[in-house]
């Protein structure tokens, strides 16, 4: 039997939960806190949507996702984003830097959390240093 398509699905389909209006509104958030410089990335094959620099010249990389789902905690949100969040422990970190996993869950609540090479923790505001 002969298959129906052979077709390799692109990196940029396989991050199913990256949404561009969320990543809009968290550059006009970063922004907002200060951050001289937020740079959306493109690129299909680097984990984070957002490189921000502070005024201190402290380079933090954020990765942005949404779900409809509810998030309750740094658990539901490892459980439900395992493989960004694998993605992103691989970033090299800078003195001061930090790489961050928000998730806008619906259209008006955001979980902010700080990745670490063994795992996540709730981050209750923006990191600014």
């Amino acid at each position: 039997m002969m298959p129906a398509s052979n077709h390799r699905v692109s990196p940029r389909r396989k991050r199913r939960s990256r949404c561009r209006a969320a990543e809009y509104e968290a550059r006009r958030i970063l922004r907002e806190m200060d951050f001289p410089v937020v740079v959306r990335s493109t690129d299909p094959a680097f984990p984070a949507s957002l490189i921000a620099w502070s005024a201190t010249g402290s380079v933090h990389v954020f990765s942005v996702v949404s779900t409809r789902r509810t998030v309750a905690g740094a658990p539901d949100a490892a459980s439900l984003f395992a493989g960004e969040i694998a993605d992103l422990r691989g970033i090299p970190r800078a003195t001061g830097g930090s790489v961050n996993l928000w998730i806008r869950s619906g259209h008006t609540a955001w979980k902010l959390y700080r990745v670490f090479p063994g795992g996540i923790a709730e981050a209750g505001v923006p990191d600014v240093a």
